[in-house]
């Protein structure tokens, strides 16, 4: 069973540590953890020693293991490194092999959580868009039918026809293809004789 949270960093304790320089002595060292601002193990040779003797990122453990009742091994991700622990009973051992599963296991289930809330905002943004697009839509088919009401009076479409001296010029962004073709069949349809001359600027491409 996980320990929690708080019981996690408020743990701490003495355990001896293998030394990875040969003769491979046993060293005791005092044990804690830090969760913020990322999950990390520090050791120091006493308690009131301020800069630990060393760390052990919690993200860089690849694998706890109890070998004995009273060894711990912990192994480290891409690396042989291996740090080789023992404690003075078999329930000190099972308390810190259970605190040392539970910080990997919060550090491995804080990037799902990053995962979850990027996944509902990305959610959140497509709805947004979807919004967007439809009142962009809607805005468009309005737009269309008043400019196809206007083209199809005679009256109304040679003085657009005058005023623009026979050449239309729309810049209409990304919908610049849908008006372009639209307003060349609406104008061709007219007058073919009318020299049209849209100048569209496509930034979809």
């Amino acid at each position: 069973m996980a320990m929690n949270q708080e019981k996690l960093e408020t743990m701490s304790g003495y355990m001896d540590k293998q030394s990875p320089k040969f003769p491979f002595p046993w060293q005791k060292r005092f044990f804690r953890f830090q969760l913020k601002p990322k999950p990390i193990v520090l050791y120091y040779q006493k308690p009131s020693d301020t800069t630990p003797k060393g760390t052990i990122a919690a993200d860089k453990i690849a694998e706890v293991l109890k070998t004995k009742r009273t060894r711990l091994v912990i192994s480290l991700v891409s690396t042989a490194r291996k740090y080789y622990l023992r404690t003075s009973t078999a329930e000190n051992c099972d308390n810190w092999y259970e605190a040392l599963q539970t910080l990997v296991e919060i550090t491995q289930a804080k990037p799902n959580e990053q995962k979850v809330k990027r996944s509902a905002a990305a959610v959140a943004e497509t709805k947004e868009n979807m919004e967007c697009m439809k009142l962009v839509h809607k805005n468009l088919v309005a737009g269309l039918r008043q400019a196809t009401a206007i083209l199809q009076n005679k009256a109304c479409f040679q003085k657009f026809a005058q005023f623009m001296e026979h050449q239309s010029y729309f810049d209409l962004g990304s919908f610049a293809p849908i008006f372009g073709n639209y307003f060349r069949a609406v104008l061709a349809f007219k007058n073919p004789n009318i020299e049209v001359n849209l100048k569209l600027d496509d930034v979809s491409r």
